[in-house]
């Protein structure tokens, strides 16, 4: 009998390299002061889907037959990391690394599997854009230790697009907003365009040339190398956005460049692609997606951390080993 559908086993000639990698990416986070935890397989429901709907759709859900309590199997760990910060974390910044099965409902793409073996770190108490260029970096570092020879990234900020449909998202809901998200990340031009509308009601899109539909789509065309993108896109913000949002997403921009800028520096092939918000609808501000090859190695950026007091914001990463080991291994 096989496993169920997109399940899978591990045969030695992948199980053994996925160790390995495992080994030596865990072996350089450590290397970087990034403390290794290990959070529990299963959690209390409304800790593993604090970060918004498309998480808690991912997630598979289960009664406690202890308790009686709504349980959850993780679908990613972030949720977790940022529980065992507040319980365990002190003042000043907190590294952490992880690695542990992840079990969703739904692959987060058509062709990968539902069981991932994720390996990340979680970074708290560092501000952009310094925090964000050293998560991208140990991201970078650690995709290269588990044997991606040659990783490039993609660079934009969810931030912006937050920005720009705030005031929209309150009137049309939180699922109408997770599908025009998911519609600038597929660049699916043709379902942005009927989800959005030029100047909603009560927004700041309401006079002279602003509008939402113009912004949000002229952005989500926008990438390639960050001098001449990061251009282009403060050209239509100035032309487009309200100017009661324009200064504050400049301001977005110049971390990102910055951000961009010290990962080229370091040596690492990165670009900006604006149509790039993050994994999951939790990201708030710089993300990014690596590459290796022709494939999706991992992931990351900012977000706001769950259920802190202190409305603070974290980066952090993450990658499958499962995947890595078989592709590289192709």
């Amino acid at each position: 009998m096989h496993p169920p559908e997109r399940l899978s086993d591990m045969p030695p000639e992948r199980a053994a390299p996925m160790e390995s990698a495992r080994r030596r990416a865990l072996d350089f986070l450590a290397d970087n002061n990034y403390q290794l935890v290990a959070p529990p397989l299963a959690e209390h429901w409304e800790t593993l889907t604090v970060g918004g709907g498309d998480l808690s759709a991912r997630t598979f859900k289960m009664t406690d037959t202890m308790s009686g309590r709504t349980l959850g199997i993780r679908a990613d760990h972030t949720p977790q990391i940022a529980r065992l910060d507040a319980a365990f974390g002190r003042d000043g910044v907190r590294r952490w690394a992880y690695c542990g099965p992840t079990l969703r409902t739904r692959p987060d793409l058509p062709w990968r599997a539902r069981e991932t073996m994720q390996l990340g770190a979680e970074l708290f108490g560092s501000a952009p854009p310094a925090g964000d260029f050293e998560i991208a970096r140990m991201a970078a570092g650690a995709l290269k230790a588990a044997g991606v020879a040659d990783p490039r990234a993609d660079f934009g900020h969810a931030g912006i697009f937050s920005a720009l449909t705030s005031e929209w998202r309150k009137r049309a809901g939180q699922e109408k907003w997770e599908q025009a998200r998911e519609a600038v990340c597929r660049r699916d031009a043709t379902t942005l365009a009927e989800t959005l509308p030029d100047n909603p009601e009560g927004s700041f899109f309401s006079h002279d040339d602003s509008s939402l539909k113009k912004c949000v789509m002229g952005l989500a065309e926008i990438s390639g190398p960050a001098d001449p993108a990061i251009e282009r896109a403060r050209k239509l913000l100035h032309s487009h956005a309200p100017q009661a949002l324009c200064g504050r997403m400049l301001e977005m921009l110049d971390d990102l460049e910055e951000c961009v800028r010290q990962m080229t520096a370091a040596g690492w092939d990165a670009e900006i692609d604006l149509s790039e918000l993050g994994g999951y609808s939790y990201h708030s501000g710089i993300v990014f997606a690596f590459y290796g090859g022709d494939y999706l190695a991992a992931r990351g950026g900012r977000y706001a951390v769950p259920n802190s007091d202190k409305s603070e914001s974290a980066a952090g990463f993450s990658m499958d080993l499962r995947e890595i080991a078989e592709r590289e291994a192709a």
